[in-house]
């Protein structure tokens, strides 16, 4: 015996203005954080340093290698 909601049920079209509601919070919760977190703390970048920076080439590790590193056994 399976059960059937009433014939005159409302309760999907509430279901969704209920979900819509809560997307729609968050949304403006998100917005408000970033505009007051993130927006203020807005970072110039040099962009010709930053050029130089990214050109030159990588650090040499002194760092030996390991035995642990790698395992010869199979």
């Amino acid at each position: 015996m399976t059960m059937k909601p009433p014939e005159n049920s409302q309760g999907r079209p509430r279901l969704a203005l209920h979900l819509g509601i809560v997307l729609a919070l968050k949304f403006a919760l998100l917005a408000l954080l970033w505009y007051l977190l993130v927006l203020p703390y807005r970072v110039e970048i040099d962009a010709p340093a930053m050029g130089e920076r990214l050109t030159q080439a990588a650090p040499q590790s002194n760092l030996k290698e390991q035995a642990y590193d790698r395992s010869d056994r199979r």
